[in-house]
């Protein structure tokens, strides 16, 4: 028993609320159950009771045990003075507030129905072999509720990343170039090397990056020289070039290197090595003198792919790192990897900005990710395994959110498609 399905029950009064007796058997008439509280103090506020006749306005507090009330302290805590009700699973000991006056107690145990409790068991059954609690009853699920919860999570996620991006905004003074440089390097270097590349794009002036990025070789030694990719000494004309640049850097600019993280090539694919994607940075900056302005201004999805489908040459052409040559590809930057971008930074930036100028409404939003392909990650693999309908980026993205803030965590009971299951008549 959870003390969150006890809130979900009394905040939808699922029990038998026409009859109710307090464990001193004093007349409970139900008038209003309250405002749910998510923050400290009383569960319920401002609820409305009759207890045998008188009129109370007040607060109510939901545990599993009566004795839970003294386990928190609450006896010593002025807040819950203001309790005119105590609702608990399983009545265990009388509570009394500070100035010794009882509280009425109404036990739930025998007044909620067995097909709720059914259903809630049946929900949070670990001894069932389940990777999330609802899987093997989705399909009682109506895909309205499937649909409505993916629609809410997607929009968590966007305004969490909106976040993330004022933040970014208010430490570089509004540079928008310098946040959608920021963003561009988390995103290129993914779940394993992300943190370090935003270390690199952090690790110099903005103005120096803009500076050098006229100049390729001089752009790219300065990017692989912060990212502490030049110390060693390797017998080729491309790596002695930049290592040369980058010492001229270093010594007029008074910069130095990233040192807290060793950049990962580990069970990588050569295309995502950290020296292509950061070669891939450098020729975007290279290409486009001012990225933000041309990415903002563009219509439609589909230009992004041409703007941001930059190709290394030269050097890379044959090369995955520094020491080894390879045979001849494309180290193109490709589709998924710009879908990656749009998704993770684009979209969200572009959103931002328009909405600081007064110009868009999370319908655009909505509009432009529906037409990118979903993610391909262990989560949404699950996700669509279990049969939930992923059709676009905007569903993989809901169901990131909805796997880490709801399902791994157990909020079924905040999840639309937990509440539908709970309100069924058996599962």
């Amino acid at each position: 028993m959870k003390e969150d399905f006890l809130h979900y029950v009394w905040k939808h009064s699922l029990f038998d609320f026409l009859n109710l007796k307090s464990t001193r058997g004093k007349q409970i008439e139900l008038i209003d159950n309250g405002s749910h509280n998510t923050n400290e103090g009383p569960d319920f506020s401002n609820s409305k009771l009759r207890i045998d006749g008188q009129l109370w306005v007040g607060n109510v507090e939901i545990h599993i045990d009566s004795s839970d009330w003294y386990a928190h302290q609450h006896q010593y805590d002025e807040n819950y003075d203001s309790v005119i009700l105590h609702v608990v699973w399983q009545h265990d000991v009388d509570v009394f507030r500070q100035d010794n006056t009882q509280i009425d107690t109404l036990e739930l145990k025998r007044l909620i129905p067995t097909g709720v409790l059914e259903n809630y068991n049946g929900l949070f059954n670990k001894k069932t072999n389940k990777w999330i609690n609802c899987e093997k009853q989705l399909k009682y699920v109506s895909m309205f509720s499937v649909d409505k919860m993916l629609k809410k999570t997607f929009l968590e996620r966007l305004y969490a990343k909106e976040n993330m991006i004022n933040e970014l905004l208010m430490k570089s003074q509004n540079n928008w170039e310098k946040v959608l440089f920021q963003l561009l390097a988390k995103s290129l270097g993914g779940n394993i090397n992300g943190d370090l590349f935003v270390d690199i794009a952090n690790s110099v002036d903005f103005s120096l990056i803009m500076k050098c990025s006229s100049n390729l070789l001089l752009l790219e030694a300065l990017l692989l020289g912060q990212a502490n990719l030049l110390d060693d000494d390797i017998e080729n004309e491309y790596f002695k070039n930049i290592k040369k640049e980058y010492s001229f850097l270093r010594k007029t600019y008074n910069i130095s290197p990233i040192v807290n993280g060793k950049l990962s090539f580990f069970r990588l694919r050569p295309p995502n090595f950290p020296t292509i994607r950061i070669a891939q940075l450098a020729q975007l900056y290279y290409r486009y003198n001012t990225l933000f302005s041309i990415l903002i201004s563009n219509k439609g999805i589909d230009k992004y792919y041409d703007i941001l489908g930059v190709e290394l040459s030269g050097f890379w052409g044959n090369h995955y790192t520094f020491d080894k040559k390879s045979n001849s590809s494309s180290k193109k930057i490709s589709r998924n990897t710009i879908d990656i971008l749009l998704i993770n930074c684009i979209i969200p930036l572009k959103y931002v900005y328009e909405k600081h100028i007064g110009k868009t409404d999370v319908y655009t939003v909505l509009s432009e990710i529906r037409r990118i392909k979903h993610e391909k990650n262990s989560i949404v693999e699950k996700y669509l395994e279990i049969g939930f309908n992923i059709r676009n980026a905007m569903d993989s993205q809901a169901v990131i959110e909805l796997n880490k803030n709801y399902c791994v965590v157990q909020k079924c009971l905040k999840c639309i498609v937990g509440k539908e299951l709970l309100g069924r008549g058996g599962v």
